[in-house]
């Protein structure tokens, strides 16, 4: 299993606010690694740009009711954090 943000922390951390809950994907599939390979290599921008970029995807996406592409999206952004930012400065962040 893939190491992600808890959602609460996610949506701390970006600024995220899910009017409505999403599906969650229980696996990390190829499909969201090779979504998460796309952002990281086809945009020449930071890591915390890139993670913005995906939070507009996932409102774009609710706003269009294309709730499994946001959830999708939803589930890369938590797995970039966890990627980036790492267990510790995620602790200096908790939101409990």
């Amino acid at each position: 299993m893939k190491k992600l943000v808890d959602l609460d922390q996610c949506c701390a951390l970006t600024g995220l606010h899910l009017t409505q809950e999403l599906p969650e994907p229980k696996i990390f599939t190829k499909k969201h690694s090779k979504l998460y390979r796309h952002y990281l290599l086809d945009y020449e921008e930071s890591w915390e740009d890139i993670s913005q970029l995906i939070v507009v995807k996932i409102k774009c996406s609710i706003d269009q009711h294309a709730i499994t592409h946001a959830a999708d999206h939803l589930l890369v952004l938590r797995r970039m954090l966890w990627d980036f930012l790492g267990p510790r400065e995620l602790k200096q962040h908790s939101t409990h």
